[in-house]
């Protein structure tokens, strides 16, 4: 389902399968320590995957992950045009990724890395 389906027009009409397979391609975002693990996040739009070639990527190089709270604070300072809307959606799409990275470095899942951050 799919909000647009309220609408005659959009709804998927029931029929033969096609005769030819439809290929599914995703975009994902790798954020890879040196030397390290990889964290993976997706699967984003086209879009996000532009603005964190274009604009993340750069500043993340020879970066440390942590802490978390700093670096996604600097992603977000990073450019004001970033700080909304597919903007916004790249950095937590990046964000997310850290925080796969980091799990795997930590060999737990995310949500005790979390868990662990609020029990303090």
């Amino acid at each position: 389902m799919h909000p647009l389906h309220i609408y005659d027009e959009f709804r998927v009409r029931p029929g033969p399968p096609p005769q030819t397979p439809i290929p599914i391609e995703a975009c994902y975002v790798e954020v890879a320590a040196v030397g390290g693990p990889s964290g993976w996040y997706g699967p984003l739009y086209e879009e996000q995957a532009y603005l964190i070639a274009r604009k993340l990527r750069g500043f993340l190089v020879g970066r440390e992950v942590d802490p978390a709270e700093r670096l996604w604070d600097q992603l977000y300072r990073l450019d004001r045009h970033m700080q909304t809307g597919l903007g916004m959606m790249a950095i937590s799409a990046v964000d997310n990724a850290l925080w796969d990275l980091r799990g795997h470095a930590a060999g737990l899942p995310v949500c005790r890395l979390l868990a662990e951050r609020v029990r303090g």
